[in-house]
């Protein structure tokens, strides 16, 4: 009887563990699906403040909206769960995870480990996923780089994609277009500052260079260069900071427009 009265009470046990962790993932799961949102939303604004439509009132407007969407976002990422712990501290749930720093920059003060709880003998579930790993280390959609644009007025070039098979290629490049009075584009390709490759660029096939490659789309103009810096991951604050950043910029900067 003695015996039955223990498993009884750790099935009880077991049972708050599982409600308690069925919480948990709940609130996470609505607080990330509030974050797409919030980023669905900023995207479109920012999407919008590229019309060459747009007044200077209209886009310093959308600006405030942007920021708006920004500050909501920073508050749904410091989110708690119904005990108060932060969702995205990872184990440090009593310390608030993200937090701007002097020049607006957003740190992570949280670590990168996952909560779990016991819902059965030897079985255990993940109840949090840590803020870094859901925020500021998402992969590159544009492969193993981050393009800066240095484009002509009235340019429409945009990077699609560059990847590098090599991972301990941490070198930087840059693609820079020509094109004659015949219409024909000639590419340079720079890395580390010294040319390593030229010849007329074919949109079907890009620019390649042993592990390095690279895609575009768009209309180039004579003179456009897009420089490329390595970077596998990006995060979400960075990006809404670089667009309230390049809000401030003329519509008529087609590197701004790309960036």
């Amino acid at each position: 009887i003695q015996n039955f009265r223990q498993q009884d009470k750790q099935l009880d046990q077991y049972v708050d563990s599982i409600t308690l962790a069925r919480n948990r993932q709940t609130r996470a799961e609505i607080a990330i699906d509030d974050a797409e949102q919030l980023t669905d939303s900023a995207k479109r604004k920012t999407m919008e403040m590229i019309n060459g439509s747009l007044s200077d009132d209209d886009r310093t407007a959308h600006r405030q909206d942007l920021k708006g969407l920004y500050d909501n976002f920073m508050n749904l990422v410091n989110a708690k769960d119904e005990s108060g712990n932060f969702l995205f501290a990872g184990t440090q749930s009593s310390k608030q995870p993200f937090y701007r720093d002097s020049s607006g920059d957003v740190r992570y003060a949280g670590d990168s480990y996952h909560r779990t709880a016991q819902v059965a003998p030897a079985v255990e579930v993940q109840t949090s996923d840590p803020g870094d790993q859901v925020f500021m280390e998402i992969k590159n959609p544009f492969g193993d780089y981050q393009p800066e644009y240095e484009l002509e007025s009235g340019s429409l070039l945009l990077l699609a994609s560059a990847t590098n098979t090599n991972n301990a290629d941490i070198s930087e490049y840059a693609v820079s277009f020509n094109v004659d009075a015949n219409g024909q584009t000639q590419y340079e390709l720079m890395q580390n500052g010294n040319v390593v490759s030229t010849g007329m660029y074919d949109p079907q096939t890009g620019v390649e260079f042993g592990t390095l490659t690279m895609r575009f789309e768009g209309e180039m103009l004579d003179g456009d260069t897009i420089a490329l810096e390595r970077q596998d991951t990006f995060n979400v604050f960075d990006a809404f900071k670089k667009g309230i950043d390049l809000s401030r910029e003329s519509i008529f900067d087609a590197s701004a427009t790309a960036e």
